[in-house]
């Protein structure tokens, strides 16, 4: 009798056991799943904190933000040439945010794009509260320093993310820039990436970016998608200015040509951009043109985008 109630409890300690060990090893796949640390630092974390998940979450971001901070500081001193240009629009407000990173293999990586796209989302947000017109458009600049100072999408400050953001990828990343329109009356606007990159459609990602505020005298479904065409005609001629026909002579190498309405239009050579505006009912209002790291020098990363309008 004293062997089977010997034999029962030993039974019944081993089930409990393995129960235990399944459940601390869902703890651990959760958290990993939660916060993308090595097994190792989740472990780490859950034992610290008695396996309570939440308490293991706090406690890891903590730990980063500490490493975080130290790595920013330790690398405050290096080149970000890599990165992405992310664009977002509505039709009627539009952002254009650029994050840079020191190497492409960041740069591919899914926490780095995930933080691209939650900054964009926040800066669109900005972009659609924005009211103070000047001829129907309301525009705002944001450097590098102006956009460390925003709350994130989860209420935490957009700098102490960055910092979580180093210690998981251990590269310096800075927010260069972004660009936030809105527009009222009959404008719209359209935007676009090359190439692009992400796989979520609402949010483009790319090596270079546009925002072009247009109007259109019809009301074709097509006009959306030319518009579209006309951001990317920007991001490969890199026009200076829209131009004026009245006012603006077309260059004898059309190679040379900086005004984008006498500029072979990208999507068919044969046409000039001037033609396919006409033929479409479309009208320029103005342009921005991003690209990754142009112009980039660590001692003078506050560069304001330059924007291209017509003279209203």
């Amino acid at each position: 009798m004293n062997e089977l109630f010997i034999l029962r409890n030993i039974y019944l300690s081993d089930m409990l056991r393995i129960y235990y060990q399944c459940l601390r090893n869902s703890l651990l796949a959760k958290l990993r799943g939660n916060t993308g640390y090595p097994f190792t630092t989740c472990k780490n974390a859950l034992e610290a904190c008695n396996y309570d998940l939440k308490k293991a979450e706090e406690w890891l971001k903590e730990q980063a933000l500490k490493l975080g901070w130290n790595k920013a500081y330790k690398l405050a001193g290096r080149k970000t040439f890599q990165g992405l240009v992310a664009v977002t629009t509505n039709q009627k407000s539009g952002t254009m945010v650029e994050v840079n990173c020191e190497t492409d293999f960041v740069a591919r990586n899914s926490l780095f794009r995930k933080f691209v796209s939650n900054i964009t989302e926040m800066c669109f947000s900005v972009a659609k509260e924005q009211n103070h017109f000047e001829n129907a458009i309301a525009k705002t600049y944001f450097n590098s320093e102006e956009i460390k100072k925003f709350k994130g999408l989860d209420g935490e400050s957009v700098e102490n993310e960055i910092a979580l953001l180093i210690s998981q990828v251990g590269e310096k990343i800075l927010i260069r820039r972004a660009l936030c329109l809105n527009v009222s009356d009959n404008l719209l606007i359209a935007g676009s990436t090359h190439p692009i990159l992400s796989e979520n459609q609402s949010i483009l990602m790319g090596n270079y970016g546009s925002l072009l505020v247009y109007k259109s005298t019809t009301d074709d479904e097509k006009i959306p998608f030319i518009a579209k065409q006309l951001c990317q005609h920007i991001i490969g001629k890199k026009p200076e200015r829209i131009g004026e026909i009245d006012k603006d002579q077309p260059k004898e190498n059309v190679d040379n040509e900086e005004c984008m309405i006498h500029q072979e239009f990208l999507m068919e050579t044969e046409l000039p951009v001037s033609q396919v505006l006409q033929e479409t009912g479309i009208s320029l209002i103005e342009f921005a043109r991003f690209e990754r790291g142009e112009d980039l020098e660590e001692e003078e990363i506050n560069i304001t985008p330059k924007i291209s309008k017509l003279q209203l």
